[in-house]
Parts: C-alpha cells; sequence; structure tokens
C-alpha cells in the first residue's frame, strides 16, 4: 500500500516538472484534477478531493423531476392506449352479441359489460349504449379512464363498433 502511494507521487512529480514541447500543453485534465492544497490544523488528510471531482447538485435536482415526470408519461399513455383497446374489445364483443339472429340489445350490453368488468381499476364510469335496426347493430362504449398524473383529466373515451344483423331476408330483398 505505502509503495503504491510512493510510486504515485512519484509518478505525480515527474508529470507536473516534465517541461513541454513548444505549443504543447500537458497541463489538460490532469491540471484540473489536482489535489486541493492542505486544509488548516484539526483537518484530515483523508478527506481531500480533486478540485474537478466535486459533486454538483443541480443537473440531478433539475432532472430527477422531469424523468419522474416522463415515466409517469410513458405509464399513462401505457394506460390510455389500454384503455382504448379494451374498450374497443368490448363494443365489438357486444355488437357480435347482437348481429346473431333473434339476439336483443340486452344480450349486447351483457357482452360489453363482462368484457368491461374485467378491467378493474381501470375505467369507471362505463355505460354501452346499443343501437339496433332490422339491418344493423351499432353498439357505442364510453368510459373514462384512471389517471397517474394528477393534472391530465383523460376525459371520456369512446369506441364504437357496428356491423349488419342476421335474419332471414326473402329473395326479393337479395
Amino acid at each position: 500500500m505505502v509503495t503504491t502511494l510512493v510510486m504515485i507521487e512519484a509518478t505525480r512529480t515527474r508529470l507536473t516538472t516534465r517541461a513541454a514541447p513548444t505549443g504543447v500543453s500537458l497541463a489538460g485534465p490532469a491540471d484540473s484534477r489536482a489535489l486541493d492544497p492542505p486544509r488548516e490544523h484539526g483537518a484530515h488528510d483523508s478527506f481531500r478531493r480533486c478540485r474537478g471531482e466535486r459533486g454538483d447538485v443541480t443537473p440531478m435536482v433539475i432532472m430527477t423531476p422531469i424523468a419522474v415526470f416522463l415515466i409517469m408519461w410513458v405509464i399513462q399513455m401505457g394506460l390510455y392506449f389500454h384503455a382504448r383497446t379494451v374498450m374497443t374489445a368490448a363494443a365489438q364483443d357486444g355488437a357480435r352479441a347482437a348481429q346473431i339472429e333473434n339476439a336483443t340489445a340486452a344480450d349486447a350490453t351483457a357482452a360489453a359489460n363482462q368484457i368491461l368488468a374485467d378491467s378493474q381499476n381501470l375505467l369507471f364510469n362505463e355505460n354501452v349504449a346499443v343501437t339496433t335496426n332490422v339491418d344493423a347493430v351499432i353498439v357505442t362504449v364510453t368510459a373514462e379512464i384512471q389517471n397517474v398524473l394528477p393534472f391530465w383529466g383523460g376525459g371520456v373515451l369512446t369506441a364504437t363498433a357496428s356491423g349488419p344483423t342476421e335474419r332471414f331476408r326473402p329473395q326479393a330483398e337479395r
């Protein structure tokens, strides 16, 4: 250990006393990392730092909230797209259930609500609206999304699916 320190001190002495060729500077980063001058009486030499290695807290104070915000924004966007996918699946299942011959709007609502019930704590205030006529069915699902970011109002999402209803059509209507 002692020999290592002696070798380091000898190398430092050689590097700082060597004459540099004209136009070339040996200073560079090594000078910016020179040791601080010894402290007054009572100070411990074991706590001496190199000048270029002092910690700077300012970038971390600025970057940490930005990094946390970006991570939360990515999570919020993931929840948004997942909620949109769940709502689209619920609307499509509801429309598929209502397209079957002799199906009712209650069948479509039950099928859509079954999908929405599996998305616990993601959506709230869900509403399923079913519009049927002789030839088509339209299922619209609306809901609000859970927010991770307190100031971001996710708002109301809407998903719609439609399709023709199955029924017997006489030859004259085909």
